[in-house]
Parts: C-alpha cells; structure tokens; sequence
C-alpha cells in the first residue's frame, strides 16, 4: 500500500536521524512530536519499541489517522 511504501521511504530518508536531532536539541515534549511517526521513532529512541516493530506501528497509526480525517471530511457537504 502507499502508506507502507511512504513510511519505508522516510525512515530510508533520514526520519528517523531527524528525530533524533530534535530530541537532542530539546524538543521532546514539543506537540508536533508527539504526531504520527515522530511519536513512535521516539518510543524507539527511548527503548520501548523494537527496529522491527516500528515502520509497521507507524503504518498502523497513519493510517488510523487517515481514516479519522476521512471521516470527518465525509460529514462537511462543503468539503469536496
């Protein structure tokens, strides 16, 4: 699916480093790190989850959210 295949790509991008920078630099408990992805290559970072386990969390939790947002989107007739 494009969401597998986007979540691959980022982490081969550099996401993860990208995270690990802004915890570095004191952003831990900022909001948008607590969003999808960031979140989860925190969890990471600290220990709490597994190599293996988080491209498929991050899946998970991205896709959850894009069903959320379609939800939402389907109630507002304004919104095509």
């Amino acid at each position: 699916p494009k969401i597998e295949a986007r979540v691959q790509q980022m982490l081969r991008s550099g996401f993860m480093d990208e995270v690990r920078q802004l915890v570095k630099e004191g952003f831990a408990d900022w909001p948008p790190m607590q969003s999808v992805g960031y979140k989860e290559c925190q969890m990471h970072l600290r220990g709490q989850l597994s190599e293996d386990k988080l491209a498929p969390l991050i899946v998970e939790k991205t896709a959850q959210l894009s069903k959320k947002q379609r939800t939402w989107f389907k109630r507002d007739p304004e919104i095509h």
